[in-house]
């Protein structure tokens, strides 16, 4: 299963907990949270930014646009990164509403 495939679909209100660490999609985690029961969580850690991997780094409040309305954060800690520090490294926890 191909989890970037435009046409990979999860059930609704399914999951009671996603992790996703050290790997950053804003599409596929818009999928997710939909497959995620009211009050399940999704734990949430980019990568760091090291040796240039910042391009896979969301930019600075972009994970929080993608999550607003849907789910509260419980715990987050998100630090200014890459050249420009227009990025961020996120380490999150958030419950679905």
């Amino acid at each position: 299963m191909d989890l970037l495939s435009s046409d990979f679909e999860l059930p609704p209100r399914k999951y009671s907990l996603v992790i996703l660490v050290h790997f950053y999609a804003p599409a596929l985690i818009a999928k997710l949270i939909p497959s995620l029961k009211p009050d399940g969580l999704l734990l949430l850690e980019t990568i760091d930014d090291r040796r240039g991997n910042y391009h896979a780094l969301p930019h600075i409040g972009e994970v929080f646009e993608l999550i607003s309305g849907q789910m509260h954060v419980l715990s987050c800690q998100a630090k200014p990164a890459g050249p420009q520090f227009d990025r961020q490294v996120v380490k999150l926890l958030a419950e679905r509403s």
